[in-house]
């Protein structure tokens, strides 16, 4: 339990030029699906199921997108949970694309517009585990994170193509 699995700091594996996020957790005994992982920022446990949320992120069709956002995060030094991000995208910053739409360029910038928000920002929104809604995974991400992400984001808006966006 030595590794902090909310924190964009994950034990990483690089597997065919693919970096892959691995979650230390343990299968609770008499449970087929839940795990248990520890929070080492607080020394917490969060109770959730792993098998379901993988089912979700894969069927909201948006991994391109988690990933990317994942990138720039990562890039503007916002320490984002893996496990906010993969339902922050599809839950809360394309809910409203509709798929006919689809532009991976294009939701990325509908995704920074959103997290730049002044009002109604996503990421000063309740998000639930959805395994476990006793679990806010937006509260897996500091407040100065979030400001960090705002801040860039509203940085981000002023810059003139997508080059300067992402460098």
């Amino acid at each position: 339990w030595s590794s902090d699995v909310c924190s964009s700091d994950l034990l990483r594996i690089r597997q065919n030029g693919l970096d892959i996020d691995v979650f230390p957790a343990r299968l609770l005994a008499g449970h087929t699906d839940d795990h248990v992982l520890y929070r080492s920022d607080d020394n917490s446990l969060l109770q959730t199921n792993l098998v379901r949320h993988v089912d979700e992120v894969v069927n909201a069709g948006r991994g391109r997108e988690t990933r990317l956002l994942k990138a720039w995060f990562q890039q503007h030094e916002v320490k984002a949970p893996a496990l906010y991000v993969d339902f922050l995208v599809p839950e809360k910053l394309l809910c409203d694309v509709k798929p006919h739409k689809d532009s991976l360029q294009n939701n990325f910038m509908h995704m920074l517009r959103k997290i730049a928000q002044r009002d109604f920002n996503p990421l000063l929104e309740d998000l639930a585990d959805p395994a476990n809604d006793e679990n806010l995974f937006s509260a897996l991400m500091t407040s100065e994170d979030k400001k960090r992400a705002i801040r860039s984001a509203q940085q981000a808006m002023m810059a003139r193509n997508l080059a300067s966006i992402i460098g």
